[in-house]
């Protein structure tokens, strides 16, 4: 996105879609609006990643780095994990709002279809 922000001059809207996992993604925002692009993002939330079956032995697979932990799931571990997810997306559409970017969170469970002519419209997104 800074490399984005830096390569073109004529501003607009940037529509960033994207789980917000990466790193950087908050600097990438940073730069777009710094550059005059107003900025949307359509944060795409995963319900299997928001709510996931914790229970017993599991094997827990870090996509970014393909390390494999061993854990061991409780009714505890389930609630501290769903907390620090509703924290982190409170945090992520407050640093958003904050910076008056849009924040329009997105469930990978709803059709595309759905959000392109219903939500995104209801969002002022698209016209």
């Amino acid at each position: 996105m800074r490399a984005y922000a830096g390569s073109h001059r004529q501003r607009g809207l940037a529509v960033i879609i994207s789980d917000l996992l990466g790193p950087g993604v908050h600097e990438g925002i940073a730069a777009l609006l710094q550059r005059g692009f107003e900025v949307a993002v359509m944060h795409v939330i995963d319900q299997a990643e928001m709510d996931p079956d914790l229970d017993g032995d599991l094997d827990v697979y870090d996509r970014e780095t393909g390390e494999v932990l061993r854990i061991t799931a409780s009714d505890d571990l389930a609630t501290r994990y769903r907390a620090g997810v509703a924290a982190w997306l409170a945090e992520t559409e407050y640093r958003c709002i904050a910076r008056q970017v849009r924040y329009i969170p997105i469930s990978t469970t709803t059709p595309i279809e759905e959000f392109l002519f219903h939500d995104a419209r209801a969002r002022r997104l698209l016209a």
